[in-house]
């Protein structure tokens, strides 16, 4: 038997009785509720009770919150998730004989944004005064931004990669309580440089190739906004221009009508929109360049429209798909690039909505496509693929436009499946403000299929894959919207 003996009489080594309550400054707006199978485990954060004192020092703890963030406090005893309220009590008891320190964990998380202080109070079991401490917290939404086409001095914010030789600006915000000031950013690892150190922005250099991960710090949580950016080497693509006049009147010399182009206005149209094509690919490193002078094609401009063949798969499945025609087929031959893209300008697209489409290594534009019309095409020559959020294709033989319940649902990690891209998934990547609807990240995507005439400043390139809605899909979702630009 061993006698343990803590204290000597005459002495006054009886460590004095302390309670304390411990939690992060700042959490994380969490919007699930207490049970809800979409909770964000990572964003549930503890909260401790510690009390200090002689051995055998044993009381019940009480909490109570004040201010507007209402979070939901719970514990888990045995297995069981039970909330806690002003009534619930904690038991506390100092019975380790080496610390005289014992401590009660529950689970915290924010539903709202604002400012809160939670305050504990102790009251001993042997009638003693009580004890009370309280701390002060935050909750707050990190906003990331996956790709923006906002510039700033000429450069892109929050790109999908890094591009030796140039800098680029990444861009973070907060909704709630919370000041640039405290950001701090930082290399994870890979070759780069970020500087400042803090605030909404940071500008990032590239040392070397290979991927550079970027961290925005919110506070001491262990998960934080970060931008995982490959670096690529910049690279140019030359683009051939073929312009297609209609057989009446002279191919030198047309005037501007309904009926024909004037090859002038085409090339400052072309120029524009090539401008605009360059300003999304920057993104990504690459740069579309215009060799040699336009070719004068004399044709009619209805032919160029692809033959749309409507089929049933083995799998029962209603497709379709896009076949030139013999005489742009002959074309194509006779024009198409062995390196790089060519580009002809036509001067409608007939029986069709469509104001530009891409085979192969031809893009063929009408000239009332919008000014991002060149950088979709050229978006699919590189390989992606059009996204909607409204479903439109071929049903029963027919096309459709059939919009989905959820394109007005918040954006979240279960909206964008491919996680180990940057879509949603939550460790450490995909912060979105809670009012962001699936419908308003796919809009501002380069690839989104519906063309809008208002909207040509949009033209974000993805990381990863999106997943979306591709528009021969009948079936429902594909991940869509994205490739690898490395090659």
């Amino acid at each position: 038997m061993t006698n343990h003996v803590h204290f000597t009489v005459g002495t006054t080594n009886v460590p004095p009785l302390r309670f304390s309550i411990g939690c992060q400054e700042i959490f994380f707006l969490n919007d699930a509720e207490l049970g809800s199978t979409s909770n964000r485990a990572e964003r549930i954060r503890p909260v401790t009770l510690n009390l200090t004192g002689p051995l055998g020092t044993n009381g019940t703890a009480r909490l109570s919150v004040q201010g507007n963030v209402n979070p939901v406090l719970f514990q888990v005893a045995d297995g069981v998730t039970n909330r806690v309220t002003e009534l619930t009590v904690f038991p506390l008891a100092v019975t380790n004989d080496v610390s005289y320190t014992e401590n009660h964990t529950i689970y915290m998380s924010c539903p709202n944004l604002g400012t809160g202080t939670i305050t504990a109070t102790f009251t001993p079991a042997d009638g003693g005064e009580p004890l009370t401490d309280s701390v002060t917290f935050r909750c707050i939404e990190p906003l990331r931004k996956l790709v923006t086409t906002e510039t700033k001095d000429g450069r892109y914010v929050n790109p999908s990669r890094l591009v030796m030789g140039t800098n680029a600006v990444l861009k973070v915000e907060a909704n709630g309580p919370f000041s640039p000031s405290e950001v701090n950013w930082r290399v994870v690892s890979g070759s780069g440089r970020a500087f400042p150190t803090n605030g909404w922005e940071t500008t990032v250099t590239p040392t070397g190739i290979g991927t550079v991960t970027v961290e925005a710090r919110f506070n001491d949580d262990e998960i934080q906004p970060q931008f995982v950016l490959p670096v690529v080497q910049p690279r140019t693509i030359p683009v051939k221009m073929v312009v297609i006049q209609p057989p009446e009147g002279s191919c030198q010399e047309v005037e501007q009508n309904a009926d024909n182009i004037d090859v002038a206005w085409t090339m400052e149209k072309i120029s524009t929109m090539l401008d605009t094509a360059n300003e999304v690919f920057t993104q990504v490193g690459i740069h579309f360049e215009l060799v040699g002078g336009p070719v004068n094609e004399c044709r009619t401009n209805d032919w160029i429209l692809p033959a749309v063949d409507v089929y049933t798969n083995s799998e029962g499945k209603v497709c379709y798909t896009k076949t030139a025609s013999r005489q742009a087929a002959a074309l194509f031959s006779e024009y198409e690039a062995a390196e790089g893209v060519t580009m002809y300008f036509v001067g409608a697209i007939t029986n069709s909505s469509a104001v530009g489409f891409r085979s192969g290594s031809n893009v063929v534009i009408g000239k009332e496509s919008p000014q991002k019309g060149l950088a979709h095409e050229l978006g699919h020559y590189l390989g992606l693929k059009d996204i909607y959020y409204a479903k439109v294709g071929v049903h029963d033989g027919k096309l459709a436009n059939i919009r989905l319940r959820i394109r007005n649902d918040p954006v979240s990690h279960e909206s964008f499946r491919t996680e180990t891209g940057d879509w949603g998934h939550e460790t450490g990547r995909g912060f979105y403000a809670s009012g962001d609807t699936l419908a308003s990240i796919i809009g501002h995507l380069l690839m989104h299929g519906v063309v809008n005439q208002e909207q040509n400043d949009v033209g974000d390139i993805p990381d990863n894959q999106v997943y979306g809605i591709s528009k021969d899909d009948k079936k429902g979702f594909q991940n869509v919207g994205a490739s690898n630009f490395d090659d």
